[in-house]
């Protein structure tokens, strides 16, 4: 297992701590490597397993929104057939009403306009971490036809899992998303299939700012 340390926005890419056993242990049982990045976004500090295999290609705070992607190697934020997404938005769980489900269904909702045709949802339903109010779902787009998509890539379909977090004045996101082969049809979403990809973004933590912030988020289990 390997910390990869993101300290108040700045991508810094030295590894702070690699424990070898864990990697190997993990190697003997036919499991990926994975990078445990820790990230203080506005009120909170995040915690999320990423496969060995993403990388940090984007970066940014604009306002009260963070947005960061990781994407393949050999990828980039505008090709890519993976991508991993991790947003902040600051105030967002001080607003009156405001939820974890309904700021996943809200994005849901944005997503469809590129696809009324042939859009699906799969709501997998509310989650806990770390007591915090959670909520995840899949989404799909069969064909994304939007004029800025086809400006940057050929005709595809395009999934995410979307979990949402509610924190003490932000809320949170954690996106997997995946491109395939175009459809004339909604796509059949298979709950099992994304569960696995949200098994491998696990252990997911929603830590508090403190001294050795990042360690010690990193250090939970």
């Amino acid at each position: 297992l390997e910390e990869l340390v993101m300290k108040k926005h700045t991508i810094i890419s030295a590894i702070t701590l690699v424990v070898t056993g864990m990697i190997l242990a993990a190697a003997r049982a036919g499991a990926s490597p994975s990078i445990t990045a820790v990230t203080p976004i506005f009120g909170q500090v995040i915690a999320v397993s990423y496969p060995s295999q993403f990388r940090v290609a984007n970066e940014e705070t604009k306002g009260n929104y963070y947005l960061q992607e990781s994407v393949k190697a050999s990828e980039t934020v505008d090709q890519w057939s993976e991508m991993i997404t991790l947003t902040g938005r600051q105030g967002a769980a001080s607003l009156p009403q405001a939820s974890a489900k309904g700021f996943v269904l809200n994005i849901f909702k944005d997503f469809q306009t590129a696809c009324p045709a042939t859009f699906s949802i799969l709501e997998l339903g509310p989650r806990n971490l770390d007591g915090r109010e959670g909520f995840a779902a899949i989404g799909s787009c069969g064909n994304v036809s939007t004029a800025e998509e086809a400006s940057k890539n050929a005709a595809h379909s395009e999934t995410a899992l979307i979990l949402g977090v509610k924190g003490s004045t932000d809320i949170y996101t954690i996106q997997w998303a995946e491109r395939g082969q175009p459809s004339n049809r909604p796509l059949t979403l298979d709950a099992g299939v994304w569960a696995d990809r949200f098994k491998q973004l696990e252990p997911i933590h929603v830590c508090e700012h403190g001294p050795n912030e990042v360690q010690s988020c990193a250090a939970r289990k």
